[in-house]
């Protein structure tokens, strides 16, 4: 009987019932096995490769200037049918879907030379910033305007080949963006061409832009942690896990913060999606991503520092058997506003976990 009553005792004190909330919200025992946190080194947060898309033809193009940002937007025309020896006026017609004001909105127009053959594609190379003098200068005082009118001189239509094209972008004094409807099928860009035939009747007829694109600088240095959907860019984190928990731990949180060390943010708030790579990364346009394991965050002109829940991709890689490729931040819009958000580097990595109970 004293050997039962022991035997009790002892079961009794190995096994109280005293227990801890964890942050998960699930109760773990206190010690041995109680929660351990563990803040990763920012040197094991890392930009691998920073990126932007191809924007090639959308259905908008931005043009102009926005704080450190600036975009100038190219228009191709055939003109192969038009009949040029009677134009007695010409000009170029572009309907505005936004504007972001910084200051005076003033825009130049440029003719530009290019190969428009159909295996060439439009190179950022070949556009340079200024050449020569603009065509035509718009300005407009409207807080909100709808469209922006070029008048151009016929003989410069005149001088044109069969495949003509035109730039625009804001002038030395202008500090405001446009995005411009640019669709070749939906409200293109438009060249009027007026002409006076031999009789002297006066006919205007209009020839829609074919293609549309446009570049976009973000004002950065390459390799930076910019997240724009202007043009799209982004960055690839390789988050360095090894030895920093036992692969016989659970780990019940995972968070990883992000602070903000620049923005421009003339509309409201714009979004980001967070994913994890499936493989190496190597080109945006190939890229293999998880899209049933990411996150979305939504970026705003008053927020500083985002927290990030990414234990669901940690435990991927800690315990699911998948390869640690990094994490994917790309914007989910692109061509759409002047928005960029850049963060620093790395920032840190807090992770909770419950460690695997020693063997005494």
């Amino acid at each position: 009987m004293i050997v039962l009553l022991l035997f009790v005792l002892f079961i009794m004190s190995g096994c109280s019932t005293d227990s801890d909330k964890s942050v998960t919200g699930d109760f773990v025992i206190k010690e041995p096995r109680g929660l351990v946190q563990i803040l990763v080194s920012p040197d094991s947060l890392n930009i691998g490769h920073s990126f932007k898309k191809n924007i090639g033809s959308s259905s908008y193009a931005l043009a102009g200037r926005y704080e450190s940002v600036g975009a100038f937007a190219v228009f191709k025309f055939s003109l192969e049918r038009v009949k040029k020896d009677n134009l007695i006026g010409a000009y170029l017609k572009f309907d505005v879907e936004n504007v972001w004001r910084d200051g005076e909105a003033e825009f130049d127009l440029f003719e530009t030379h290019s190969d428009w053959s159909d295996t060439t594609r439009i190179d950022n190379d070949n556009f340079p910033e200024r050449f020569g003098f603009p065509v035509s200068t718009v300005s407009d005082t409207a807080s909100v305007f709808t469209t922006l009118t070029f008048d151009i001189d016929p003989e410069i239509i005149r001088a044109m080949s069969d495949k003509g094209s035109f730039l625009v972008q804001s002038s030395g004094s202008g500090k405001t963006m446009v995005s411009i409807l640019s669709d070749d099928t939906n409200y293109p860009p438009s060249l009027k061409l007026v002409k006076e035939s031999e009789t002297g009747v006066v006919d205007t007829t209009g020839v829609s832009s074919s293609e549309g694109t446009y570049y976009f600088n973000t004002g950065l240095a390459d390799g930076s942690p910019v997240l724009s959907e202007g043009d799209a860019s982004g960055y690839v984190l390789h988050v360095g896990l090894t030895g920093t928990v036992s692969p016989l731990a659970v780990i019940n949180r995972c968070i990883f913060k992000m602070t903000v060390s620049e923005n421009i943010f003339p509309d409201d708030s714009f979004s980001v999606n967070v994913y994890k790579l499936k493989s190496e990364f190597t080109t945006i346009d190939d890229v293999d991503k998880d899209t049933a394991n990411s996150l979305h965050i939504n970026l705003t002109p008053d927020t500083e520092t985002y927290e990030l829940n990414i234990t669901s991709i940690v435990n991927d890689w800690h315990t699911g058997g998948d390869s640690n490729f990094g994490l994917l931040i790309e914007p989910l819009k692109e061509s759409s506003s002047p928005n960029q958000c850049v963060f620093a580097p790395g920032d840190s990595l807090l992770i909770t976990y419950t460690p695997f109970p020693e063997v005494r």
